[in-house]
């Protein structure tokens, strides 16, 4: 089948625009790296503070939303700090459960922490 030359350009200009416009790109949704990461950390030293856990430094976060949030940091005795959040989004809106382990001991899991 031979295509008409309007068909010729109109195709590929379609093509580009779903691409741009998210299928398959990428997508703006969703609160920012940056948000996330910091939000989870701060809630990460604020569960650890309520355990009477100090922290060394600071918490470090990887990962984005939606998506399993990473981080890691060391009380001030020298024992590992590992967190993890599974989060989900909504618009803006991070959550999702996140645990807390010291020393791999779990010290807290929380079903529904905000990320954001």
């Amino acid at each position: 089948m031979r295509l008409s030359n309007r068909a010729r350009l109109v195709l590929p200009v379609a093509v580009a625009v779903a691409v741009l416009a998210g299928c398959g790109g990428k997508g703006s949704s969703g609160p920012s790296k940056d948000k996330v990461r910091s939000t989870t950390a701060a809630d990460v030293t604020s569960v650890l503070r309520s355990h009477n856990v100090a922290v060394k430094g600071s918490i470090t976060c990887d990962g984005q939303a939606p998506g399993v949030i990473d981080c890691h940091g060391t009380t001030s005795d020298g024992k590992d700090i590992q967190a993890t959040l599974v989060a989900s989004t909504s618009g803006l809106s991070c959550t999702g459960p996140m645990v807390v382990n010291v020393n791999k001991a779990q010290l807290v899991s929380l079903p529904d922490e905000k990320c954001s």
